[in-house]
């Protein structure tokens, strides 16, 4: 998984993560992918159609009518759950991240909430990291400023949100149980 591009690695979650939840054919694969998260990735059908292809050659897809994922499929769906987006908050990386959280239902207890807590800490270097820029803005205009607070704001508002998630998760049965989705 390491060779892999981000655009690689966001489009097999994609394609891994909408199997998991339940067989789909292929031409409605795109459309779905599409709707994920299209704030952060707007794929085209020829990316959702490579990834299609590179995992059923893979063998983490298997075409039976549907696609269904293969134990192999499981596996990789898992890893890409847990894969490190870094401490940018570039638009790949809050792609991956919006996704891993999506399709957290669809993974098995200890895998969502390690990448629970992998979010909280990129989440928490992000924040330290505005807070330091902030403070060091040579520029104190009223919309700069403005922007910062909303900026810290939204950023603390997520944590929060993150920490009473993983609270709840911590303390109840895996969600993917009430969405249909499948385990090995």
């Amino acid at each position: 998984m390491d060779s892999d591009t981000p655009g690689k690695i966001i489009a097999d979650l994609a394609i891994l993560g909408i199997v998991q939840r339940g067989p789909v054919t292929a031409d409605r694969l795109p459309a779905v992918a599409k709707a994920l998260v299209p704030e952060y990735w707007q794929p085209t059908t020829a990316v959702i159609e490579a990834a299609i292809g590179r995992n059923l050659a893979a063998g983490a897809l298997r075409a039976d009518g549907a696609l269904a994922l293969t134990v192999a499929g499981r596996t990789r769906f898992a890893a890409l759950i847990l894969s490190d987006t870094g401490a940018l908050a570039c638009p790949s990386a809050l792609a991956l991240e919006a996704l891993q959280f999506c399709f957290l239902d669809c993974a098995d207890a200890d895998t969502a909430m390690r990448a629970l807590g992998r979010l909280a800490v990129r989440l928490e270097h992000r924040l330290t990291d505005l807070e330091i820029r902030c403070r060091q803005c040579p520029h104190r205009g009223r919309y700069a400023a403005l922007w910062m607070e909303f900026e810290q704001r939204r950023l603390k508002e997520m944590a929060r949100l993150l920490a009473a998630v993983s609270r709840d998760a911590a303390a109840s049965e895996p969600v993917s149980h009430h969405w249909g989705c499948s385990h090995v």
